[in-house]
């Protein structure tokens, strides 16, 4: 399964009751299961069991990042640090051209080594100031301009 997003019809497929045997990656490393498929409960034990999400905060840039777990940072050829852009709302960083899946590995000069130290330097940059970000996309590394919002 290459996206999340191909796992449920593959369950839903399989008859309830039956064992399924999957491959899975952690840490690096294969691990076989198996799984016993089984019925999803009604909708009203999922409501009584499902909490809101959480809303995802959009900073000033107009971004929504995560921090990068280990296996990303391997995955993606990133030696440390470093936040992956989840979602991008109309901003600065949309008229630069920042996308869903880029990482930023430095903002204003500054490495950004946790999801803490991109909120903090973020937040120290003056409204109105151009700053540069180092963005990784795929194998290649950019710098962008960005002008934070005066107000």
């Amino acid at each position: 399964v290459q996206t999340s997003s191909a796992l449920p019809p593959l369950v839903g497929a399989t008859p309830v009751g039956e064992t399924a045997k999957i491959e899975v990656m952690r840490k690096g490393e294969r691990l076989r299961l198996e799984v016993k498929i089984a019925e999803l409960p009604d909708d009203e034990q999922l409501a009584v069991v499902s909490r809101e999400p959480v809303p995802d905060k959009v900073n000033r840039l107009g971004l929504v990042v995560r921090e990068l777990t280990d296996d990303q940072r391997e995955q993606l050829g990133v030696d440390q640090g470093g936040v992956r852009v989840e979602s991008v709302t109309e901003g600065p960083a949309a008229a630069a051209g920042i996308t869903s899946g880029d990482i930023i590995l430095m903002l204003d000069n500054q490495p950004v080594d946790s999801l803490e130290a991109f909120n903090r330097i973020l937040e120290a940059i003056e409204p109105g100031r151009s700053v540069a970000v180092l963005i990784q996309r795929g194998d290649g590394r950019m710098f962008y301009a960005l002008r934070l919002p005066k107000g």
